[in-house]
């Protein structure tokens, strides 16, 4: 197995040192999203990967749920990543609101509309039949993973995003 470990923007070493929020509202302000940047990133070196090592599967990794929600939507656009593993995601959206974040906190999880059209097990649709497992499921993923199962047992597959 090859690892390339990724900090996508807003992450890690790439991570603004002071004041980043105010970056993510001037990005927001023309347009754009921090987390449809994060996706894009991912999505790139998705692209970079199965043309530097073609025929070797694509796998993501997560954790976090800054992170997740990213990985999910850049997995969702490239179908060449092959299966998607997730440590620490939301179950819902929702649970921006309801846990009080500020954008100050997890810029990336503050999308326009994004909730309106998506919530995470739509998302997690959209990677089917590819798998995705999200690992470290508590009951709140469990009760938003499960109906998946069914999805990816319409698709033709067997397989549970649950451990």
């Amino acid at each position: 197995h090859r690892v390339i470990a990724v900090d996508p923007f807003y992450i890690g070493e790439s991570q603004i040192p002071q004041r980043d929020f105010l970056f993510a509202l001037l990005v927001g302000a023309v347009g754009e999203r921090p987390v449809g940047i994060q996706a894009s990133q991912l999505a790139a070196i998705t692209r970079w990967c199965h043309a530097r090592y073609p025929g070797e599967a694509i796998e993501i990794i997560a954790h976090g749920e800054r992170l997740c929600l990213s990985a999910l939507i850049a997995a969702g656009l490239e179908e060449q990543v092959s299966r998607l593993e997730l440590h620490g995601c939301l179950s819902s959206l929702k649970q921006v609101m309801a846990k009080h974040y500020g954008v100050n906190q997890a810029p990336e999880l503050f999308c326009f509309g994004l909730l309106e059209a998506f919530d995470i097990r739509e998302l997690a649709a959209i990677v089917a039949p590819r798998e995705v497992r999200f690992a470290d499921a508590d009951a709140a993923m469990q009760a938003t993973a499960e109906p998946l199962r069914a999805w990816y047992r319409d698709l033709g597959k067997d397989f549970s995003p649950l451990p």
